[in-house]
């Protein structure tokens, strides 16, 4: 899989249901299996010694082998092994209720990664992104294949650590604490909140003071959405912490080591921007101007609901054109405030026309079926134009 080491050992993939035997090199095999367990077993034993009863045991440096395992009846019976130094526990819990006769210590490196209901299989990215397709009241099928990914990170974590506690209780128990209280919110409860309630979120990576998800773009979104609320709770709403994160949406073909870059590039762009604040479709966003665009987006959406269409959707990709001649021509304003001597394109006074052109094609768009009538239109444009 690698292209770098020799392939030494045939390994069985499924891939649509299909099976195929492919090549790998025993690094990769064992990256296989480790993935594959850590979704799907409940325990994690660590052993000095190879145990010739334990075959799927992998090893690390060659110097520890471990094993996953299910069954506490199992994992008791091997508590005398010779060579045996730790068992943990890396379930998620299945509800506030679980009650388990058999305690390990616990060790937050699971995360939650979502299955098909029937069938048990881990779905796939592609499976991921067609569940952001939804059945309209017409029975037609809307939206988009899309899969949305977020990375985010908790703002100035070194200057908290640094000037956060008062000089005379910083103790290494107090620093350990605020540690551990952070990663126990990314590295357990969020993927606790994906399994009960955000189902379809999967976690690539979630611990420490920062975390990367997968899910359908709107799900995602809804979720970025609901991390913050929920961290803001769990800091206490003390203002000294805040996330800042970046979305991307995108089509599943992409690589997940792509999907990475692009997200990160967005994360940093929210930090340069301001931090607290969520960059999404090339913008940054503060946390606390979202329900107002909520709002709007709701207000758009009625007004191109198929029933009574206001407005087209054509439309709307002519006023995303609008918008954008709304940056250049701020942009340009700024640039003459600040007396700089960079020239302008004569073409990019063109920008500088966009209120004119929002009127126009808003009078000629707005409500072309007439299904209103002419007093009722006039200040629903009117209403339009204003918000």
């Amino acid at each position: 899989i690698c292209d770098k080491r020799p392939a030494e050992i045939q390994e069985k993939f499924i891939k649509d249901e299909q099976e195929e035997i492919i090549h790998v090199c025993r690094l990769c095999n064992d990256h296989k299996k480790l993935g594959e367990s850590l979704v799907k077993k409940k325990y994690i034993l660590v052993f000095t010694e190879k145990n010739k009863n334990m075959l799927n045991s992998i090893p690390i440096f060659n110097k520890y082998w471990i094993t996953f395992e299910d069954n506490p009846d199992v994992i008791r019976g091997l508590l005398s092994e010779k060579g045996l130094i730790h068992i943990w526990d890396l379930s998620l819990p299945k509800d506030k209720k679980e009650n388990n006769k058999d305690i390990f210590a616990k060790k937050f490196i699971n995360a939650y990664v979502p299955y098909d209901e029937e069938s048990k299989e881990i779905l796939t990215l592609e499976e991921l992104a067609k569940k952001s397709l939804t059945k309209g009241d017409d029975n037609k099928i809307y939206g988009i294949e899309a899969l949305g990914v977020i990375k985010a990170d908790v703002d100035n974590l070194g200057t908290i650590f640094y000037r956060g506690l008062p000089e005379s209780k910083r103790t290494f128990s107090r620093y350990l604490t605020l540690s551990r209280m952070l990663n126990l919110f990314f590295a357990y409860y969020l993927p606790y909140l994906c399994q009960t309630q955000y189902k379809l979120i999967y976690n690539v990576f979630s611990g420490g003071d920062d975390l990367f998800f997968i899910g359908p773009w709107k799900e995602c979104y809804a979720f970025a959405l609901k991390v913050n609320e929920l961290f803001k709770k769990y800091v206490c709403n003390n203002s000294a912490f805040t996330i800042s994160a970046g979305y991307v949406l995108t089509k599943p073909n992409l690589p997940i080591i792509e999907l990475a870059e692009k997200t990160e590039n967005a994360l940093s762009q929210a930090k340069k921007d301001g931090k607290n604040r969520l960059n999404i479709f090339r913008k940054s966003i503060s946390w606390e101007d979202i329900p107002e665009l909520e709002n709007l987006k709701d207000y758009l959406i009625s007004l191109c609901s198929n029933q009574k269409e206001i407005l087209s959707r054509s439309y709307l990709y002519k006023l995303n054109q609008i918008l954008e001649m709304v940056e250049e021509a701020k942009r340009m304003i700024s640039m003459a405030d600040k007396n700089t001597n960079s020239k302008i394109d004569l073409k990019e006074l063109e920008n500088l026309l966009w209120p004119s052109l929002f009127y126009y094609f808003t009078v000629r768009n707005f409500d072309k079926k007439r299904l209103l009538k002419k007093e009722e239109r006039a200040q629903k444009m009117e209403d339009f134009i204003l918000k």
